[in-house]
């Protein structure tokens, strides 16, 4: 039976055009999708090495400072700094609730991610008193060939 479940895939853009990475595993994922309409979005993602200077830099030392795991900092540190404001509204668009969740930073782009992890740094040392280092700009620049892609569910 088809399933109506993302398909994520990683490709290139040269000259207008796109091409896709894998291709078959591209269109095999489409087989199990459910006949109807769809929505393409197109992004760059943010880079490896901003990850790789957020989780083992950024949340490194404030999972020192606050006993958190890695994984629990950086929950924590989505719902302070990137939050996603959720409100459900009835047929007549009153307003039921809002809630804050934690927004998520795998689709961010490099240029917001490296805002959103400026914000971690000024909430690290104003809210915990943890000083982070300024990211190595070796570390943080766009990396074209190996970018940060959210995994399909």
């Amino acid at each position: 039976m088809a399933r109506n479940k993302p398909i994520t895939v990683s490709a290139q853009i040269r000259k207008g055009k796109l091409y896709l990475d894998d291709r078959s595993a591209f269109e095999a994922d489409v087989l199990e999708q459910p006949d109807g309409p769809v929505a393409v979005r197109v992004w760059r993602p943010h880079s490896r090495r901003s990850d790789r200077y957020y989780f083992g830099v950024v949340l490194a030392l404030i999972s020192e400072a606050t006993g958190y795991t890695i994984a629990e900092a950086h929950a924590a540190m989505k719902a302070e700094c990137n939050p996603k404001i959720e409100t459900r509204v009835d047929r007549d668009g009153v307003v039921i609730d809002t809630r804050v969740l934690a927004g998520s930073t795998t689709e961010l782009a490099d240029q917001e991610m490296s805002e959103y992890i400026e914000r971690v740094r000024r909430f690290a040392a104003e809210r915990l008193g943890v000083s982070i280092p300024d990211p190595d700009p070796m570390m943080v620049s766009g990396d074209r060939e190996s970018p940060t892609l959210p995994r399909s569910a």
